[in-house]
């Protein structure tokens, strides 16, 4: 009886196992169908990883080609080399020593022109600009000294306070001669009632030469009527570097100072010299020398019968009492003094306004 039921369960355990392997291979068969009908792409993880290490192995040989970090790594000792090139350190003696032979020398030449000021190059550089500064230098002369007339007659009306009205006349006249030498002469006389009060002439010259730096006066005088006492001159000694006084005091000599004026002269010197580039003077009126020194007060435009002129305005600052001299310098004119302005030391003010200008 147990030998019964023991095949009884062979049996059926052998049953079971071939249930079991039936059930497998349909669920294996199962799955390939459903594979092979699916559009998934699926790989077995097994033949997808030596695939990629068998390629591994075969690129690593040619160690330009990829970029991965472990082949930058034996890269790495060849960049010092390249910067090791760039630097160059053997230059520095090719460049001082340009004896070498041309051909090898042309291209360092060309790298030395970034470095022009060390090379022998630069020197004439330099001098080829050294004539452009010359030219500018020999270009100043004729500013100093611009194209002044050789003829000028002025007429100015005279005033005392500006609004008494005209009491009197001035004029002024200018010549350049063919040797050099100038006369400037300047007559103020009374008209109208201040006629009958004011019977005598007011007469300055100044008489001398033209320089490149414009008048230089020889001789001054000033003279006003028939009275010899009140008349007073000066002599310039340019070569001896004197100038002597004359009053009805007697003489008086003193050093000249370079560029020295008269009292008449240094209006009209601006002609040659504009305003502004020397305003600092030494003036004689033939009694005594004084240095005058003038301060810019701007620009003004004046109103006279001429029309409305642009002017200079410089005003004479020396210090002595109340005195004062302004000066109205016409741009359009050659910076001829348009209007001259005096106070003098009792208080009493004259203004001489130009009415007519010729000027050759």
């Amino acid at each position: 009886m147990l030998s019964n039921s023991f095949r009884h369960f062979q049996s059926h355990r052998w049953q079971l196992k071939n249930y079991w392997r039936a059930g497998v291979a349909l669920a294996l068969s199962l799955l390939l169908h459903a594979l092979v009908l699916s559009e998934l792409d699926w790989h077995w993880p097994v033949f997808t990883q030596e695939p990629s290490l068998l390629q591994a192995e075969l690129v690593t040989p040619p160690s330009p080609q990829p970029k991965s970090e472990k082949h930058a790594k034996p890269l790495q000792p060849e960049k010092p080399a390249q910067t090791a090139r760039t630097v160059n350190p053997d230059p520095p003696p090719l460049v001082t020593a340009p004896s070498e032979p041309a051909p090898e020398a042309q291209p360092q030449q060309e790298a030395v022109t970034e470095h022009a000021p060390i090379t022998d190059e630069s020197p004439e550089d330099t001098g080829s600009q050294q004539p452009i500064v010359a030219e500018d230098a020999a270009a100043e002369p004729a500013m100093e000294a611009p194209s002044a007339p050789h003829f000028v007659s002025m007429d100015y009306d005279l005033s005392r306070g500006g609004d008494s009205g005209s009491i009197g006349i001035t004029r002024v006249s200018y010549e350049e001669k063919e040797d050099g030498s100038y006369r400037l002469r300047s007559v103020t006389e009374a008209k109208g009632l201040a006629s009958l009060f004011f019977t005598s002439k007011l007469i300055q010259t100044s008489n001398g030469m033209v320089t490149k730096h414009g008048l230089q006066p020889v001789h001054f005088a000033y003279e006003f009527g028939s009275n010899t006492e009140k008349y007073q001159y000066a002599d310039f000694d340019w070569q001896a570097g004197r100038l002597t006084m004359h009053t009805s005091k007697g003489d008086k000599t003193v050093l000249l100072p370079t560029g020295t004026q008269d009292l008449l002269s240094f209006m009209y010197q601006y002609m040659f010299t504009p305003p502004l580039q020397q305003m600092v003077l030494s003036v004689t009126n033939g009694k005594k020398l004084s240095q005058y020194g003038y301060s810019f007060e701007g620009e003004a435009t004046l109103s006279t019968k001429l029309g409305n002129l642009q002017t200079v305005h410089i005003v004479k600052s020396s210090g002595e009492g109340e005195e004062k001299t302004e000066l109205w310098l016409a741009t359009e004119y050659h910076y001829l003094p348009v209007k001259i302005s005096k106070r003098e030391k009792d208080g009493k003010q004259y203004e001489q306004i130009v009415t007519r200008i010729s000027v050759e």
